[in-house]
């Protein structure tokens, strides 16, 4: 079936909001966790082609954990990563006895709470029976706000005091969700205030102890200068302006990779992703994107394009990876014989988005300060440079 011009336009352009939607790889030291998950909104309702529906057996985010396990699936699917992250699954060897879901949280952060309030909402839905919290002690009893007081007005209220900072994001969850859910705090009242109390006496001596701790380093930079050799003192000059934030997160670990003479899978991932960005010229990437969506839509079938909004409605709801979608869109320009081979610019970012898909931040963070103590081990040639090394750290 012959698509309309102003039907093929449409479709270009939400292919358009979708591909140079995709956030661009950010220094991890800076990267913000929640403005990484902002993503634009679809409206199914409104796109052109009838889009098929995602099957219920579709893939869902790490759901090749759940082999074995197909009890935890609904789990699985109700993370979404429209609400942020999903870092790491660790499952028993045996038979699953009981679920933990541990979710970061971010203090008086109302993007963040918001975004914590909706995915405990989700897993609830999904089968979560209690949420256990910091900053309480014991049961926090909610059946008489949810017996006496309209959905409406709970939700109405929760929304006051959650953008008021109030209360908490799992709070206001369980204060609107139809779904039962208890809340326990699991601080102990006691070693809390104990705490509280050490931090207030604590600032009496705070100006006292950065000045102690100023001369401390003073102290230790005076002691590297006379026993660091050389080689050493290089490196743990740039160690320091890492640290101090003058010297970005991949040019660091680049050095690392390079003075260790080894890269981790991620290690690797990065620093090709990182290279591809330094090259992108973000002009031809945008020209060769308009002009390879303009060819997809002209000369793709029906049935292939919708196939391709299928998996952009898959990739926006966390049922597909930035790799799938990437990967399907090379398939579908190669069948449309629009190879992105001739596109070289749009293909690298291409490439770029892939790689960068695939690294895992939390696995990133631990090579580098591995290859770190192994660049200091390969340079360190006496006990005095170890000690000094070690109390830097």
């Amino acid at each position: 079936m012959e698509l309309s011009s102003s039907l093929k336009k449409a479709i270009a352009a939400f292919f358009s909001a979708l591909i140079f939607g995709q956030a661009a790889l950010i220094d991890a030291s800076q990267a913000s966790l929640w403005s990484e998950r902002r993503y634009s909104t679809i409206q199914v309702a409104s796109l052109p082609l009838s889009v098929p529906p995602i099957s219920a057996a579709a893939p869902v985010p790490h759901a090749f954990a759940a082999a074995g396990h197909p009890e935890i699936a609904p789990l699985l699917a109700a993370l979404s990563p429209e609400f942020g992250s999903v870092r790491d699954i660790q499952l028993p060897k045996g038979a699953i006895a009981g679920v933990v879901v541990h979710v970061q949280d971010v203090h008086r952060n109302a993007e963040a709470q918001e975004n914590i309030r909706r995915v405990t909402i989700s897993l609830a839905s999904a089968g979560i029976e209690t949420a256990a919290l910091e900053g309480a002690d014991g049961a926090i009893p909610l059946n008489a706000l949810r017996t006496t007081i309209s959905t409406d007005d709970r939700a109405a209220v929760a929304r006051f005091l959650l953008g008021d900072n109030r209360i908490s994001g799992p709070a206001a969850a369980a204060v609107t969700t139809d779904s039962p859910l208890n809340l326990i705090g699991i601080d102990d009242a006691k070693l809390h205030a104990a705490n509280v109390d050490a931090y207030r006496a604590s600032l009496a001596h705070a100006g006292t102890l950065a000045s102690a701790l100023a001369s401390a380093r003073r102290a230790v930079a005076a002691r590297k200068a006379k026993e660091f050799s050389p080689e050493l003192a290089r490196f743990d000059a740039l160690v320091e302006r890492h640290r101090a934030g003058a010297l970005s997160f991949g040019a660091f670990l680049g050095i690392v990779a390079k003075q260790t003479g080894r890269a981790t899978p991620d290690v690797a991932l990065f620093l090709k992703a990182a290279a591809l960005e330094a090259h992108l010229n973000f002009a031809a990437v945008e020209s060769d994107r308009r002009t390879v969506l303009e060819r997809l839509t002209a000369h793709a079938s029906r049935e292939e394009l919708s196939r391709l909004l299928a998996l952009t409605v898959a990739l926006r709801t966390g049922r597909a990876s930035a790799a799938d979608f990437y990967g399907e869109l090379a398939r579908s320009c190669d069948a449309a014989h629009v190879p992105l081979s001739r596109f070289p610019a749009f293909a690298s970012y291409v490439r770029y988005v892939s790689l960068s898909d695939q690294i895992r931040p939390d696995a990133l963070l631990a090579d580098e300060l591995t290859l770190e103590k192994s660049a200091y081990n390969a340079l360190v040639h006496s006990p005095a440079e170890r000690r000094l090394v070690t109390e830097s750290r």
